[in-house]
């Protein structure tokens, strides 16, 4: 066979075997990239931080996300105060094109505020009792820190005068409170001042006014996610009535006990009864009681009420009795939330002080007459 013609068959078989051999094969697939794109969010009103995916931008309302990648995205923005409609949104963003979420915000429904309870241990007889209280009380005539805000319990110790009239009205109780916060001790140095359970600063030292302020600030600024109410009636032997936690969400409050004191405020002498010149007394527990040792814990709007029967004797000023409840963790001692009868709770708006009246009280082991 001539030269040329050989040539020719060996293209052709050249072409055939290229032929066989890619048969069966599929052409190479390339997957185009995704473009980027832009997103556009905004908000009514503006200022909400922007969130995408889930990841905090750094950027505010209104802005635009550059140079994204192209695909579905689920932004979310956050304002405090503010409730977001919808809560989020998914957008697709693709190249050539400015993609929008628009998200309107209404204010958020408020929750009950944190009502701040303040617990006092002191004496007639104890120096520095009346530099902490000139100074509580100098709070709770602050703005904003009035008994909507901040209450407060003055329970008393028997020294160092054991005489001191408050601690011989109820014994038991001021035992059973200092006990319950500092066990298996005689006596503690006084004056000493919790807030919500906690001890504030050292004991036998008064409370300075300046650092006693933002301690209780930041405790205000707590969200309890419920409220407590009081509702009570005087009678001349007792006072009783009934204690509601209403929640604005689920709290949890296993563990947790209700209780609910009488307390008077003020108490006001025709002489001192101790040796600190004091005549004038705030707040003074005259009776405790634990109202439910075991709590449910409350759903929204489905208030929960809690019977209470609490002594009261006769010479006790009845236009100065107010009743506090308040709830607290068995075993942290934190106080969840307080609430009080003294719902007028604003600074200047004082009750006028009526003279204690001398009393024989039952509950003392010592009977008698009281200053």
């Amino acid at each position: 066979m001539p030269l040329p013609s050989r040539w020719i068959c060996g293209l052709l078989a050249l072409g055939i075997g290229f032929g066989i051999t890619s048969c069966g094969r599929k052409a190479p697939f390339f997957a185009p990239q995704p473009q980027e794109g832009d997103l556009a969010v905004s908000s009514s009103p503006a200022g909400a931080s922007i969130l995408l995916d889930g990841t905090p931008t750094g950027l505010t309302t209104p802005d635009t996300l550059r140079a994204l990648a192209g695909g579905e995205h689920v932004v979310r923005l956050s304002l405090w105060g503010w409730t977001v409609a919808p809560e989020s949104l998914v957008v697709s963003v693709s190249g050539g094109s400015l993609a929008e979420a628009d998200f309107s915000l209404v204010p958020a429904t408020s929750g009950p505020p944190k009502i701040v309870l303040l617990e006092a241990f002191s004496n007639v007889d104890c120096t520095g009792c009346p530099e902490m209280s000139a100074n509580v009380e100098a709070l709770m005539e602050s703005p904003g820190h009035g008994t909507d805000r901040v209450l407060l319990i003055k329970y008393s110790t028997g020294s160092p005068a054991i005489s001191d009239p408050h601690y011989q009205a109820n014994i038991e109780d001021n035992e059973e409170r200092r006990t319950y916060y500092f066990p298996g001790t005689a006596a503690i140095t006084i004056p000493t001042l919790l807030a919500d359970g906690a001890l504030l600063g050292d004991l036998g030292v008064p409370p300075d006014l300046t650092s006693l302020t933002p301690q209780v600030d930041a405790l205000l600024a707590a969200d309890p996610g419920f409220a407590v109410a009081v509702a009570a009636e005087i009678h001349t032997s007792d006072v009783s009535g009934t204690v509601s936690l209403t929640a604005t969400r689920h709290v949890d409050l296993s563990g947790c006990a209700l209780r609910v004191a009488l307390v008077e405020n003020p108490i006001v002498y025709g002489r001192p009864p101790g040796s600190q010149d004091e005549t004038v007394f705030h707040w003074v527990m005259r009776d405790l009681v634990v109202a439910a040792a075991i709590l449910s814990s409350p759903e929204e709007s489905t208030p929960l009420a809690y019977p209470f029967t609490l002594q009261r004797n006769i010479s006790w000023v009845e236009a100065n009795l107010y009743v506090v409840a308040f709830v607290q963790h068995e075993t942290t001692r934190q106080i969840l939330q307080a609430g009080s009868t003294a719902t007028a709770g604003k600074t200047g708006e004082r009750r006028v002080p009526q003279t204690a009246k001398p009393f024989s009280n039952p509950r003392s082991p010592t009977g008698g007459q009281r200053p």
